[in-house]
């Protein structure tokens, strides 16, 4: 029963998709990554935002995951910048998405894992609450910067802490967009004298886009936004994430529909 539900959950292509499955057949395959990048965004963004003020009405906390870790974090301000590029990894790994079959099937699986991940998460916000008390006293001053952190308070409630999403979608992200850009297959692609260099495609590109991962992940701490702890369950709901994204891959070279006939 239990590994039905995984298989239907992680490992086919959910009935909601073949609308836009058949749409990009007849008009151009880009729509799909985009459309599904679109609908994905926006389910995530709203749940989040509903489980964050749910969580701030209730005002309740399960248990405290500050460590003497979080105390010797410095605060940099500065940092708020590599974490918004966040935002932009979502736009690059959707314009990068293979649009031969295989690429779009394998950008169904990977929106299908990423809303899994978000949802998982979401569940945990509502029934295991964790307040991050980190924010009073931080000294954020004037201009743009400080104009940043208080969108970010406004929109942003001390509140769904742990998984961090923006760790565990920056690490699960760029394991995608590695993947996809090395393959150049898709409205974005990788200079074709970058792609012919070994060097480059296995060693300075990946270096650099895990780099950024890392960063982004190391500034939920230094804004203030995530605990260690959240960044640490972040990292593990990412390698779940990427470890079920090699068996959707696995089983679209194994198998030439996947279980994408039934859309």
């Amino acid at each position: 029963m239990i590994k039905k539900i995984i298989d239907n959950v992680l490992f086919k292509p959910w009935s909601i998709w073949k609308p836009l499955w058949n749409f990009q057949s007849r008009a151009n395959p880009i729509f799909l990554p985009i459309i599904a990048f679109i609908i994905s965004s926006t389910i995530i963004t709203s749940f989040y935002a509903l489980t964050n003020y749910f969580a701030e009405w209730r005002n309740f906390s399960i248990f405290d995951s500050s460590t003497i870790i979080d105390d010797k974090i410095p605060f940099i301000k500065n940092s708020i910048l590599i974490y918004a590029t966040y935002y932009v990894l979502f736009i690059v790994v959707a314009l990068s998405a293979p649009l031969n079959k295989k690429g779009l099937m394998e950008c169904i699986f990977m929106y299908q894992v990423l809303l899994t991940l978000s949802i998982l998460s979401f569940i945990i916000f509502v029934l295991m609450p964790i307040k991050v008390d980190t924010r009073e006293g931080l000294e954020i001053g004037n201009g743009i910067i400080s104009s940043l952190y208080e969108i970010l308070y406004l929109a942003d409630p001390p509140f769904n802490s742990w998984p961090s999403l923006h760790v565990m979608h920056s690490i699960f992200l760029s394991w995608v967009l590695i993947r996809w850009l090395n393959l150049s297959q898709g409205l974005l692609k990788m200079p074709k004298m970058l792609n012919n260099s070994t060097l480059f495609k296995n060693r300075i590109f990946p270096f650099f886009i895990w780099t950024l991962a890392i960063l982004i992940s190391l500034s939920t701490t230094t804004t203030k936004q995530h605990y260690f702890f959240d960044v640490i369950t972040g990292v593990v709901f990412a390698a779940l994430g990427i470890k079920v994204m090699i068996l959707c891959i696995n089983l679209i070279e194994n198998d030439e529909n996947a279980g994408f006939e039934i859309l």
